[in-house]
């Protein structure tokens, strides 16, 4: 996985090319962008939704909004985490 640095706080970026293989399915080591992964006191979680008009992470302290990114990869961030919570992702399709 190739990644920049932010500038300011927000989910580790993935390049687009990246992005898009993982979305369809022809990325050599998808998990290295999906999931829950903890870089500088936060955590960014992505999955795959195809087709969803809404997802959200479940995690002990309530619901977080994911945003779509690319091909139907969907991202969320949680500033300030010291470590990958235990989540659920909640997925509204239309």
């Amino acid at each position: 996985m190739t990644s920049v640095q932010p500038a300011t706080p927000g989910p580790v970026p993935v390049d687009p090319w990246v992005l898009g293989d993982v979305a369809y399915g022809t990325y050599h080591s998808p998990h290295s962008v999906l999931g829950g992964h903890l870089a500088d006191d936060s955590v960014t979680i992505r999955t795959v939704q195809h087709l969803a008009d809404d997802v959200q992470i479940r995690t002990l302290d309530g619901l977080l909004p994911a945003t779509h990114e690319q091909d139907g990869i969907w991202v969320a961030f949680l500033e300030g985490a010291t470590e990958v919570p235990d989540y659920r992702v909640v997925v509204r399709y239309g």
